[in-house]
């Protein structure tokens, strides 16, 4: 088994009986054959293991994020997702545990910020929580960690009703 230096782990707060939309997945790559699949996740050096698991998106736009959402990633120049990313955030929008094992640098935090900001801002869309309460929480092994979580996390300019706060 790899030694794992740190793990990014992301708990979701559910409502009871609170129901938002289920991801759908793009229909582009989902017309794919499954030998195609298989060639670009070895290309891209990219390992799954579990039961039927998400195809890989190709770009941003394949996540069906929210428009402000959407145009705050084209805006900060996330222009096409990392490997990392192809896999992780089709899983994480369909609400599966996931856990990553990639080099620094690699987008693992973007790759669960960003479905954690979607299902914020769907929250709040469709009207299921109009508590001042906190919608999601990230744990973090280390301070310094804590700390590149937060400044990862869009604030203010994106213009969506999610808030952070670093509490160590």
């Amino acid at each position: 088994m790899p030694e794992i230096i740190h793990q990014d782990e992301c708990i979701l707060v559910k409502e009871k009986d609170a129901k938002l939309p289920e991801w759908e997945r793009d229909d582009l790559i989902e017309k794919w054959p499954q030998t195609q699949v298989d060639a670009l996740l070895d290309r891209l050096q990219i390992s799954i293991k579990g039961e039927d698991p998400p195809r890989p998106i190709l770009e941003f736009a394949d996540c069906k994020f929210v428009p402000k959402i959407q145009e705050n990633l084209e805006k900060e120049g996330y222009d096409l997702p990392t490997p990392v990313q192809m896999q992780a955030i089709p899983a994480a929008l369909e609400g599966r545990d996931i856990m990553v094992s990639a080099e620094t640098g690699s987008g693992k935090t973007a790759a669960f910020l960003f479905p954690i900001i979607m299902r914020c801002c769907m929250i709040r869309i469709w009207g299921l929580s109009e508590q001042q309460r906190p919608l999601a929480m990230v744990l973090a092994p280390t301070r310094e960690l804590s700390a590149q979580v937060s400044g990862a996390t869009p604030q203010n300019g994106w213009q969506v009703t999610v808030g952070t706060t670093v509490i160590w």
